[in-house]
Parts: C-alpha cells; structure tokens; sequence
C-alpha cells in the first residue's frame, strides 16, 4: 500500500477551484498584455454572474474549507506559507482574496472562449472531478487542468510568451535558489528538509 490512505480520503473541498482560479490567474498573467482591455471591457455584460460568483464563493469559503494535517504540519512546501501567510492569516483574509478568485474565474472564462462548447465542458467537468475531492491543498493538482487550458490558447504574442516563459524562469529560479539556500530542521534525530513545491 502507497501513502496514508486515511489522509487521502475524497471530501467536497470546494474552495479548491478558487484555488486553482487565482492560480491559473498568476500563471498566465503575461497573456494579458494585449488583451487586458478587451477583457475588462468583457466584465461589464458580467455583472450577474459576478454577483452570482461571489456569492457562491463566499458560501464556499464560509462551509467548505479545509486545512489538511500535512498542510499545516509540513513546511517544506510553497502552500504552507501561502496558507499561513495569505488565505488563513486572519478571519477575513480568506474573504478579501473573492475579488482575485473571481478575476481568475472569469480569465480562465476568456482563455476557454475559442474552444468548442464539447472541450469546455469536459474541462469544466474534469477540472471538477480532479480538485474538488481533494483536501490537501497542493499544486500538483492543478498541474493537469492548467496545462489542458493552456495548451488550448493559441492567441498569445510572441512578447506576451516570452515574458510568460520569463515568469516560469523566475519562480523555478526562487524554487531552486530556495532549495538550495533554505534549511528546515525539524528535529535533531532527522536529517535537514529542504523547500519544494
């Protein structure tokens, strides 16, 4: 048998899509470049659904977080202090992040907008299925969704995938300078941990 099967039971963790939004939304973010007018002007026929959004992520936020164990015990992974540091930093914080989660949700609705109708909902299903079940809150989840809808945008300048690939040089720069710099002890009897995703 693999890995704790206790720890990995499937839950209805729906905050994990908000997750993935504000992910997905800092990702792609250098996609933005040439189109960040045209989206905006795509937000103002939004207004329900915004509304509607918000509602349904604050309802999220309010009756389905989660804190696994191992997020709150293992601090050699990025979601530790984004957890910590960010989301349950106080009360409140977790509400104040619906405007960035809803940003992202209404992005990925731009990204998907040249796919046909077939692909959009077995992504949003599959997307579903893939995040919702699971408590621990980890980017290796998201790997998967995000690279599907990435993979089927195809209007991005050449400028725009340059800094895009800029951006994913830079955060592997950190991740690598960190693993290599950082040195968590958490005990005397167990070797040095390092920093990872």
């Amino acid at each position: 048998m693999l890995g704790d099967k206790a720890a990995h039971e499937p839950v209805l963790h729906f905050p994990q899509l908000l997750y993935f939004c504000s992910f997905t939304l800092f990702f792609t973010s250098p996609l933005m470049l040439s189109k960040w007018q045209s989206f905006l002007w795509s937000l103002r026929h939004c207004y329900r659904a915004i509304l509607i959004g918000g509602v349904l992520a604050f309802v999220m936020i309010r009756y389905f977080t989660m804190a696994h164990p191992y997020l709150l015990a293992d601090n050699r992974h990025y979601t530790f202090y984004i957890w910590r540091w960010i989301i349950n930093r106080s009360w409140w914080t977790r509400y104040a992040l619906i405007p960035i989660h809803l940003l992202g949700a209404l992005w990925i609705q731009y990204l998907l907008s040249d796919t046909d109708i077939v692909f959009r909902l077995a992504w949003v299903l599959c997307t579903f299925v893939c995040l919702v079940p699971q408590r621990l809150m980890e980017f290796r989840y998201f790997i998967v969704p995000f690279l599907l809808l990435r993979l089927h945008y195809t209007r991005a300048t050449r400028f725009e995938l340059l800094l895009e690939i800029l951006l994913y040089i830079i955060v592997n720069a950190v991740t690598v300078y960190l693993f290599a710099t950082k040195k968590i002890r958490w005990s005397d009897e167990e070797p040095d941990q390092r920093i990872m995703w």
